[in-house]
């Protein structure tokens, strides 16, 4: 008898398990892409962010609606970053130059919020962006809504105040590329370390899906 009822409580404990992963979630699905080599990831469904206002380097007012109709390459920064955002930028720079048209898509943009509103002004931002490629975008604004877009995107910064303190700002940051599709939702996302050649082949399967 004891046998038997250890058998029953054994198949009420799977069937509670095995039942909670098949209840449906609203959570977007992590999807690599089926490529022997990848940087990407897809969501599934794709992710839409919070609402935001921002201010672009070309005097616009940059809002979710600026992500439609088009793909867009984001990447979160700031001018002054020594490292990361340098060799971020370089790559997409060398990847757009790789295109005869020089973007992966008729209609694709690359935009780079900066992290530090504070003291990158659109001019500040323009000029840094002018290094890499001029048709960049860039995007600043209040710090509560670059906080909220950042965090919507789960986008990582950190102002560590001690090196702060013995000069300019220093943001530690993620270093991860964001997709968006021309509905404006977050599509994809792309980790370091990163090659051209691997992300130009990400995205013309993404792009031609």
């Amino acid at each position: 008898m004891k046998y038997l009822l250890s058998i029953v409580a054994l198949g009420l404990v799977l069937a509670l398990v095995f039942g909670y992963r098949m209840l449906p979630s609203n959570d977007p699905v992590v999807a690599p892409l089926k490529a022997s080599n990848t940087q990407a990831t897809v969501l599934k469904p794709p992710k839409t962010l919070v609402n935001f206002t921002l201010q672009d380097t070309n005097g616009n007012t940059f809002t979710q609606d600026s992500l439609l109709g088009h793909w867009t390459l984001m990447f979160f920064g700031y001018a002054d970053c020594p490292d990361i955002c340098p060799t971020t930028l370089g790559i997409v720079s060398g990847l757009w130059r790789s295109y005869p048209t020089q973007m992966p898509h008729p209609k694709a943009h690359f935009v780079f919020v900066t992290l530090n509103p504070s003291q990158d002004t659109p001019a500040v931002i323009k000029k840094f962006l002018a290094g890499f490629n001029s048709d960049f975008i860039g995007v600043t604004g209040s710090e509560t809504e670059i906080n909220n877009l950042s965090k919507s995107a789960n986008i990582f910064s950190w102002t560590d105040p001690k090196l702060s303190a013995a000069g300019k700002k220093v943001i530690d940051h993620s270093a991860t590329l964001l997709l968006f599709n021309p509905e404006g939702q977050l599509h994809a996302l792309f980790s370091p370390p990163y090659d051209i050649e691997t992300l130009k082949n990400d995205l013309q399967i993404i792009i031609d899906r």
